[in-house]
């Protein structure tokens, strides 16, 4: 009997101690982007305003400060179905603190033209992400727009 117990307590020892035993895995930076992306192909308002901190400031198209207000701005992607916005990630990275990370890439407007359904490129965008409660959580969403370009023949 004394065998099986001290077997067991080696065995509960040596799983404790090993690394990942115990702990929650930290939700990817990289499946928050992509629900905050497709929150905007599904013209999910609940879910794309679930995507922002408390406190977030956005400042694309304007600045707007918490989740619903920018909802709010970003009403024609949210609920024509026929016009959305389309974002392209290039690049995720966590600080080494794990609780604060970044995102970029490139937007473009997917909708109704003369010309049929297009998509336009239109700038690119940067946002910050800040782990609260377990969950990855946007701060601060900017972007810039792309410069039309020139008619040729034009400088």
């Amino acid at each position: 009997m004394r065998v099986p117990v001290c077997l067991g307590v080696l065995l509960l020892f040596c799983l404790s101690a090993s690394p990942g035993f115990g702990q929650t895995s930290s939700p990817s930076l990289q499946d928050a982007e992509r629900a905050f992306s497709e929150a905007l192909l599904r013209h999910d308002r609940a879910a794309f305003e679930a995507t922002f901190a408390p406190d977030a400031e956005c400042s694309l198209p304007t600045v707007k400060r918490g989740p619903e207000a920018i909802a709010n701005s970003w009403l024609p992607f949210l609920i024509d179905p026929g016009t959305t916005m389309v974002l392209t990630s290039t690049r995720v990275t966590i600080a080494p603190s794990e609780d604060a990370g970044d995102s970029t890439g490139t937007f473009a407007i997917r909708g109704r033209t003369s010309n049929g359904i297009q998509t336009i490129p239109a700038g690119t965008y940067s946002i910050g992400w800040r782990l609260l409660d377990g969950h990855w959580k946007i701060v601060t969403l900017s972007g810039s727009r792309k410069a039309p370009s020139q008619p040729a023949g034009r400088v």
